[in-house]
C-alpha cells in the first residue's frame, strides 16, 4: 500500500492529478490514513474528509492524524459508503491492502452506510476535487447508488476495482463513468489482472504512466 500510493503516487499522478493547498479531497476506504497523510505532505493544509468503515482500523487513522498534527485538516468519518442508507457487516478476512469487505447480511454489530450524495450533503461538499474509492468491490454499489447531480461536483475521481469474479468490473465502471460524462482510463495493476485504476476526469485525461504497482 505505502509504495503504490508514496512512491507511485498512482492517485495522483502528475497528468490527472496535483493537490495543491485549497483542494478538497474525498478518500473513501481510508485505512490508516496513508493517502490522507500524503495529500497533506504534497500540499499543506489541503482539506481532506478521511471514510473508513471498520473500527479498529478507523481508530488506527484517528491515531495517525492526531500523531502528525493534522486534526485540523483532516476530518475521519466512521461510517462507509454503499448505495443507499442502511447497515452493513464485515465479512471474514483481510485481503492483501489491509482492506476488510462489507456485506448487507450477516451478525454482530453493522457499519452505518450512505450513498455519496448522503455524504456529500452532509459534509456540506460543493466541490471534491478529487473523488479517491477503495472499497474491496463495493465502488459500482457506490457509483450505482448515487444520485447523478453530485458528480457534477467532482471533477476528477480515481477508483480501485477489485475484480475477483472476473466479472469485468473495471470495464463496467468505466462505462458507468462515462454515461456521466467522465473521459476514463483503465490501469490493471502491474501484476495482476483482478486488480487496478479507474482514472475518471470531465476533462481530457492523458494515459497515466505503467501499470499499477
Amino acid at each position: 500500500m505505502f509504495l503504490e500510493i508514496v512512491a507511485g503516487r498512482c492517485y495522483t499522478r502528475r497528468a490527472f492529478y496535483r493537490p495543491t493547498p485549497s483542494d478538497t479531497v474525498v478518500d473513501i476506504g481510508a485505512n490508516i490514513g496513508v493517502f490522507a497523510l500524503e495529500c497533506h505532505r504534497q500540499a499543506p493544509g489541503i482539506r481532506v474528509h478521511a471514510v473508513e468503515p471498520h473500527p479498529g482500523t478507523c481508530a488506527q487513522l484517528r491515531l495517525n492524524v492526531e500523531r502528525n498534527q493534522l486534526g485540523d485538516t483532516i476530518a475521519v468519518h466512521e461510517l462507509a459508503v454503499a448505495d443507499c442508507a442502511g447497515l452493513m457487516y464485515p465479512t471474514p478476512g483481510v485481503s492483501t491492502s489491509g482492506h476488510q469487505s462489507l456485506t448487507r447480511e450477516g451478525n454482530g454489530t453493522g457499519i452505518p452506510t450512505v450513498a455519496l450524495h448522503e455524504l456529500f450533503d452532509r459534509l456540506g461538499l460543493d466541490r471534491c476535487d478529487l473523488l479517491k474509492v477503495d472499497t474491496e468491490g463495493a465502488e459500482l454499489l457506490i457509483v450505482e447508488g448515487a444520485r447523478e447531480d453530485v458528480w457534477l461536483r467532482i471533477p476528477r475521481a480515481v477508483f480501485e476495482y477489485h475484480d475477483l469474479e472476473d466479472s469485468g468490473r473495471g470495464e463496467r465502471l468505466r462505462s458507468h463513468l462515462t454515461a456521466l460524462g467522465y473521459t476514463c482510463v483503465v490501469v490493471p495493476h502491474a501484476h495482476t489482472t483482478i486488480v487496478g485504476l479507474v482514472y475518471a476526469t470531465r476533462k481530457p485525461l492523458s494515459e497515466p504512466e505503467n501499470g499499477v504497482g
